[in-house]
């Protein structure tokens, strides 16, 4: 168990890691329109910024959970994961050294493809070792694993569609969204259900049977269609919108019959903190398909895919809001920092607050474009300057407290998360 345990524990702290190198890319982003840095291309940036978020935080803290709670604590196994977290590691690092100078040029491209390659064999690994236990968690995290390998097929056709003449037209704009799309709402939304569905006993899973079935594919079909979405900027068939829209519908529907599933999660956490957290992530999960739905009007179409501002703010949103504030509560739980609110508490309000802050003023930008001027939009780059270098102190702050946690409980054994 012991060795399971550091790998497990060295996963989260890595993630960390690249979670504030990936805000530190942010706080960059947002001093380049105040200072105008030399040599500083903002597009490769924002491409290592993205990958760093994508590949180092997120997708690490998930797979590490995944690795904890399915995966037995065997020599072969953990063997396996050490090497492909040295792998996940060195290709993000490598992405990092490369993305900012390139862009998608030969290394990087060769750095996230090995990152690829090691995705798609731990959902084989997933399947070949995991323990048949835990099924209706387990059936959400298999989904989201196969939704994170179809995601794949985007990057993989960016090439074939640059060397056909398509960079940067409708196709190659559809087959990054269709990467986005899939990592979003397949892969990030389907693991985060599957682990929260995990941590509930079985006997209220068993009371819950039927509508966590039925759940699981309303999610699924409503993932599938809400891509059409991501071509209504492209003024296509009003069929795209309708199937769309009825995609948006079944990912409601699916959220609303776990709403149970959601109340005795809340109800389980008998830390105030942990419960407001959670239930804040509910919150934002709630807010995220229903900005889906409502792109799908025709109304909205011309506001929500040619406002740069009003996209960032809803990819922070899902990114860094939803998703980001779960992998924080799981973090939380599993170390039992609950203990000193200048420790841990006070950090991770700096983040939320900051968070929204943010959103507030992506949103207004996006609201109001007609009162650009050029001394506002010195003023609110500033302040968005000043909310990036809060948010990476925060997360710096909690990656302190993980560390001195983990640093001083190096034999505690894991805590009970699920009994079902």
């Amino acid at each position: 168990m012991l060795l399971k345990q550091k790998l497990f524990h060295l996963s989260l702290l890595l993630s960390l890691i690249n979670f504030l190198i990936a805000a530190f890319l942010g706080v960059l982003l947002r001093l380049q329109p105040i200072v105008q840095l030399e040599g500083f291309m903002s597009r490769n940036v924002i491409h290592a910024h993205s990958h760093v978020a994508f590949l180092g935080w997120v997708f690490l803290v998930l797979i590490a959970f995944i690795y904890k709670n399915w995966l037995p604590d065997s020599y072969k196994v953990n063997t396996t994961y050490s090497i492909l977290l040295a792998i996940i590691q060195l290709s993000t690092m490598g992405m990092l050294a490369t993305f900012p100078f390139t862009g998608y040029a030969l290394w990087s491209i060769l750095f996230s493809t090995l990152h690829m390659l090691a995705s798609l064999y731990f959902i084989y690994f997933f399947v070949k070792y995991s323990f048949p236990i835990h099924v209706y968690s387990k059936r959400f995290v298999l989904a989201g694993l196969y939704f994170m390998a179809l995601s794949s097929l985007g990057p993989l056709a960016l090439g074939p569609l640059t060397a056909t003449g398509h960079k940067m037209d409708m196709w190659y704009n559809l087959a990054i969204y269709f990467y986005l799309h899939f990592q979003y709402n397949g892969w990030f939304t389907l693991v985060i259900i599957g682990l929260i569905v995990f941590q509930l006993p079985e006997y209220i899973l068993l009371k819950e049977v039927n509508k966590i079935r039925a759940s699981f594919w309303w999610l699924v079909a409503g993932v599938v269609l809400t891509y059409l979405l991501s071509a209504l900027g492209y003024k296509v068939s009003m069929s795209f919108n309708i199937l769309g829209g009825v995609g948006a519908v079944f990912q409601i529907i699916g959220l609303y019959l776990l709403i149970p599933i959601f109340k005795t999660a809340l109800r389980s956490e008998s830390h105030s903190f942990i419960k407001q957290l959670l239930g804040m992530v509910f919150i934002l999960l709630a807010g995220k398909v229903l900005a889906q739905l409502l792109s799908a009007f025709p109304v909205m179409v011309d506001f929500t895919y040619y406002n740069r501002d009003f996209i960032i703010a809803y990819l922070h949103w899902v990114l860094l809001g939803f998703v980001s504030l779960f992998l924080i509560y799981l973090i939380l739980k599993e170390t039992f920092l609950i203990i000193s609110k200048v420790n841990i508490v006070i950090p991770v309000w700096l983040f939320i607050v900051a968070f929204f802050f943010m959103e507030a003023i992506l949103l207004f930008r996006a609201l109001y474009p007609e009162i650009w001027t050029p001394p506002i939009q010195y003023f609110l780059h500033s302040l968005l300057l000043i909310d990036a270098i809060i948010l990476a102190f925060s997360i710096l702050l909690i990656f302190v407290n993980v560390f001195n946690r983990f640093k001083h409980n190096t034999r505690r054994e894991f805590p009970a998360i699920g009994n079902n």
